[in-house]
């Protein structure tokens, strides 16, 4: 190979790695984004399912007379949402400045047997009973950040006690105490009550670039 030769295939080397570098520094930013994007979308699916299973769990336990106002039975249903980053660090404990809560409400249509239990010698006039034909909060439980999230059902003007629940009394007079945003949720007949469990988790540790409109995950879950 004359020396001419040789010089002219190393030009032309060096003009491929140099056109190889310039290709590559315009189309490495796509890529990122790429990658970021198929990795947010990823984990966000990820931790929606975690998210929902927790919300059922919530549910299902409520449902089966287990009292999650008891610090064991938080224990218990988060140690079901690893990920979710609502508990303290080190333990399984509900963290109250965490990334997420489970909300769990009761509600309830009042009707005339609550009426006569929230009123000592009811007269059966409607009238006289303030939350009757009202979907009313009659029980609520937080699990988590207690302050950042509310209910889709509202937030009860009188304080529940420990165990969750809200007085017979409360629920039949306090008109404070309505769940305004349930009668969309489902319809129930007079006396009737339905458990609602909803869990909130902020995902925004996951939003590379803001890819994530609303970095929150919302699930709700209703028997």
């Amino acid at each position: 190979m004359s020396s001419e030769s040789y010089i002219a295939m190393t030009r032309s080397n060096r003009s491929r790695k140099g056109s190889f570098i310039t290709e590559f520094a315009i189309v490495a930013p796509f890529l990122v984004m790429l990658l970021a994007g198929g990795y947010t979308i990823g984990m966000s699916l990820t931790r929606t399912l975690v998210a929902g299973q927790l919300c059922r769990n919530a549910n299902v336990l409520n449902v089966r007379g287990i009292d999650l106002s008891q610090p064991a039975s938080k224990r218990a249903l988060l140690r079901t949402a690893p990920g979710l980053n609502m508990t303290l660090p080190g333990s399984w404990d509900p963290d109250p400045n965490g990334k997420g809560a489970v909300i769990i409400t009761k509600v309830i249509r009042v009707g005339p047997n609550t009426c006569n239990l929230g009123i000592p010698g009811w007269d059966q006039n409607p009238g006289s009973c303030p939350n009757y034909d009202r979907y009313v909060i009659a029980s609520r439980i937080v699990i988590g950040n207690t302050t950042r999230w509310q209910s889709a059902t509202g937030q009860p003007s009188s304080v529940p006690g420990a165990n969750g629940n809200l007085t017979d009394w409360q629920v039949a007079t306090v008109t404070g105490n309505q769940a305004l945003g349930f009668p969309g949720i489902i319809a129930l007949n007079l006396d009737e009550f339905s458990l609602l469990a909803e869990t909130f988790a902020d995902i925004s540790n996951l939003d590379l670039f803001s890819f994530l409109k609303t970095p929150v995950i919302a699930v709700r879950n209703l028997s």
